[in-house]
């Protein structure tokens, strides 16, 4: 029988949101987050070869998800640092920040479009209204909200991408507090997004 390999210790315990550790498909390398402070992101091959590659250690890492072709992990950071951001499981490359979000927000429910080009996300204040957005897998030009401007204490509830993966259709009480409807929009460059 095969021995047992150790391939990481002082791996985080308790998980906000999302899975402890994310294994790809070819069962190759485990991306997973640190029980050290500032809850950071590593890498490391299955092999039991090498040792652990720290990913990101800039702030805590709050939720993260391999990428469609799992060479790269999308991850989230909260407290006086939150943010979006991606960077190669290899890491070969320093991460890259997709979008800078105020002091104490948070990221929920990542997406991603067709050739993965872009990232969808609910993005807002912790306990407070969340707003559709996408950006640049790269992380070059803005984010932009995909959602229509909300009423107050309006907010986006979930998200889907269609099966061809270049729209969303959502659910806000965007027109009127309270009042839960779905809206269809591009996934990118919207304009007036469509009731349905």
């Amino acid at each position: 029988s095969e021995p047992v390999v150790q391939l990481a210790s002082s791996l985080a315990v308790e998980y906000p949101r999302g899975m402890p550790l994310a294994l790809t498909r070819d069962g190759s390398r485990v991306v997973y987050r640190e029980d050290v402070l500032p809850l950071r992101l590593s890498s490391v091959a299955t092999d039991g070869n090498t040792a652990p590659i720290e990913l990101f250690a800039g702030a805590a890492v709050t939720y993260f998800e391999l990428s469609p072709d799992e060479t790269h992990v999308v991850f989230a950071t909260g407290g006086a640092s939150s943010g979006l951001w991606q960077a190669p499981i290899d890491g070969s490359a320093a991460a890259v920040e997709l979008h800078a979000l105020p002091d104490e927000h948070e990221v929920r429910g990542l997406r991603f479009t067709q050739n993965q080009q872009r990232v969808v996300y609910l993005a807002g204040p912790l306990g407070g209204p969340h707003e559709l957005w996408s950006q640049t897998f790269d992380g070059f030009g803005s984010p932009q909200r995909l959602n229509a401007p909300l009423v107050p204490g309006g907010s986006v509830a979930e998200f889907e991408l269609t099966p061809e993966r270049t729209r969303v259709v959502y659910r806000a009480d965007q027109d009127v507090d309270d009042v839960q409807e779905l809206f269809l929009a591009p996934a990118w460059d919207p304009t007036t997004p469509l009731f349905i």
